[in-house]
């Protein structure tokens, strides 16, 4: 019987984001402050998402804690704070005010630097200022930022030309994805699969030292209106389109083992879960992967994140909105994933995705695979990527 079986193994790493978020610092005279620059689930369930019942700006920014027990109440009216967790809720409680311009003292143990408050904040740009013993953080927003705020309030007036160009870009995308969706699930996952189809992976890692100057590709401009951008404008661009849709949604700083790398995280029936558009785009030689469409921690291998870089708390475990749970694709073995790509074939499909967990080796499913299809009696011509988290594998295969 004549087959072809090529095999594809896509070596998934998070995109360079050298430049994942910039910042200036200017100082007064001081002798101490030193810069460092830089389960199975129904496919047929549904889930609640959390859309504010009357926006504001404030409703842009969600975070799991208000406390600031560490900070210390004095007759000076600038706060001080002990901890870095405690701070970065204050600031991002300020920013919930549209108080863009933060004084603030701190006292712990850490070195405070521009690119940690850049990313407490989630700001595309920061200026910072140290005079004496007192901070002051200067937070510039994302494009996303102004376009949703501007949608929300019907007042576009305070956009640029660019942002309004991207903010009539998202509208018609929402609402295409809007005519196509049967459900709160599959709009968020039209929202995801649109950016991924739209927008190539581009970073030229280049220094700006005013926020205006701030290069396309790292925002919400270059991913809608050019085609282009790196994490940052995978993140606006998701944030934008999912906020008019009405998700909660947010951004997160995190780290690879030698990079810094941006994602979106997204609330869902009372808990956060990360989305990542630009791990998840696979670029024009392979399909789109999923593995990180709605995951809680049991299903993020490739990054990871300081506590004060959290501001939302991401939940230990993948929610039934998580892909492959939703799609009840997630197998516990290799003739299970098998017979399941079999049947889908079998139904016509072409594009056929599930998971394996704890498969030591990606081999394992291609034996079950080819007896199952060679029992069929039809000939057959496919292809598969995979990539692994920790012992789970997760498997595209492409039928011709």
């Amino acid at each position: 019987m004549k087959k072809i079986i090529i095999f594809l193994l896509a070596i998934v790493s998070i995109f360079s984001c050298a430049s994942c978020t910039d910042f200036s610092s200017d100082y007064n005279i001081t002798e101490s402050f030193n810069s460092n620059q830089v389960s199975y689930y129904s496919y047929s369930s549904d889930f609640t998402f959390e859309a504010p019942s009357s926006y504001s700006s404030s409703s842009r920014y969600n975070y799991s804690s208000n406390n600031f027990s560490n900070a210390q109440s004095s007759n000076d009216t600038v706060p001080t704070f002990y901890s870095l967790d405690s701070l970065r809720d204050y600031l991002n409680q300020q920013k919930n005010k549209d108080v863009f311009e933060i004084p603030f003292k701190f006292k712990g143990s850490d070195e405070i630097t521009p690119r940690m408050l850049a990313q407490m904040t989630s700001a595309l740009f920061v200026n910072h200022n140290l005079s004496g013993d007192t901070h002051t953080l200067t937070v510039s927003e994302y494009p996303g930022d102004h376009i949703v705020d501007a949608y929300f309030s019907s007042d576009k007036s305070g956009l640029t030309a660019d942002e309004k160009k991207a903010m009539e870009k998202a509208i018609q995308m929402v609402n295409t994805a809007k005519s196509k969706a049967k459900n709160n699930w599959e709009l968020e996952l039209q929202i995801h699969d649109m950016l991924a189809d739209h927008i190539t992976y581009y970073d030229d890692v280049r220094d700006f030292d005013r926020p205006e100057d701030a290069p396309r590709y790292l925002t919400i401009i270059g991913a809608l209106l050019d085609g282009k951008a790196n994490c940052q404008g995978y993140s606006d661009a998701f944030y934008t389109l999912a906020s008019i849709a009405g998700f909660t949604v947010s951004r997160m700083n995190t780290e690879t083992t030698d990079d810094l790398h941006v994602v979106n995280t997204i609330l869902l029936n009372g808990s956060w879960y990360v989305v990542d558009v630009t791990f998840d785009d696979q670029g024009s030689e392979a399909p789109t992967n999923y593995r990180l469409f709605n995951a809680g921690l049991d299903r993020i291998e490739e990054f990871f994140w300081k506590p004060w870089k959290e501001i939302n708390k991401i939940s230990a475990t993948s929610p039934k909105e998580y892909y492959y749970n939703y799609k009840g694709t997630l197998f516990s073995n290799a003739q299970s994933l098998a017979q399941y790509v079999v049947n889908c074939w079998q139904g016509g499909e072409k594009t056929i995705r599930g998971a394996v967990t704890n498969l030591s080796d990606y081999k394992s499913i291609e034996t079950p695979l080819s007896d199952l299809l060679e029992k069929t009696g039809k000939a057959y011509n496919y292809k598969y990527w995979c990539s692994n988290s920790g012992k789970d594998i997760y498997y595209t295969f492409v039928f011709n």
